[in-house]
């Protein structure tokens, strides 16, 4: 039997390709059999396959009317393609909104803080200033009072000693009219006009000295 080398036997190609070309497999390492384009297409095409890599077409893909799968065709793709993009858009739009929104009302919240924190250390500055201004005034207050009690006593202190002198001295005339009344029978006219004077101006005086401040 003549010996036929592989590499000697002609190619094939696309072209010269048909469904009865015969395969020649070494089935299970055990057996050779053969195996026809055509039932490797039908086999192939019929079959379930997941691809673990990336599938790339370079021409059309054509959906022949029976076919009953849920495959879409190249329009198709790009549709739905821009419609999911068209989606992602619009919630990657949303949620930039939203993060805006969020972030202007949490800047609103913190101003808002600000201004009713600065007006309540306003406030409590003023009611402190204020406090502070009613307390020194009263203070100051009490001190005149207290300044105005101590004059009124000073003065009255004076007052009393003066008035005690004009007692003192009172008394004294009381004496002399006293002594003179005792003598009156040795006494002449002259000596009672003088009498009289002496007698007013002892009331005259003690009415002075006697206006005691209480």
């Amino acid at each position: 039997m003549a010996s036929i080398k592989i590499s000697s036997l002609p190619k094939l190609t696309d072209g010269t390709l048909t469904p009865d070309d015969q395969f020649i497999i070494n089935d299970g390492n055990t057996t050779t059999s053969r195996l026809s384009y055509g039932d490797f297409q039908a086999f192939f095409l019929g079959s379930n396959l997941t691809f673990s890599g990336s599938v790339n077409f370079d021409g059309d893909i054509n959906i022949v009317e029976s076919l009953t799968s849920n495959v879409l065709t190249r329009n198709q793709v790009v549709a739905e393609v821009k419609i999911e993009t068209d989606r992602a858009l619009a919630a990657e739009s949303e949620l930039a909104g939203n993060a805006a929104a969020d972030a202007t009302n949490k800047s609103n919240d913190a101003k808002n803080d600000a201004i009713a924190a600065a007006a309540a250390d306003a406030t409590n500055k003023a009611n402190d200033a204020k406090n502070d201004a009613i307390s020194a005034a009263a203070a100051d207050a009490t001190n005149k009072a207290n300044d105005a009690k101590n004059d009124a006593i000073d003065a009255a202190s004076a007052d009393a000693t003066n008035n005690a002198g004009d007692i003192a001295v009172a008394q004294a005339t009381a004496d002399a009219i006293q002594t003179k009344l005792a003598d009156l029978d040795d006494v002449s006219g002259a000596d009672v006009a003088e009498l009289v004077l002496s007698v007013n101006a002892l009331v005259a005086q003690l009415k002075e000295a006697l206006v005691l401040p209480s």
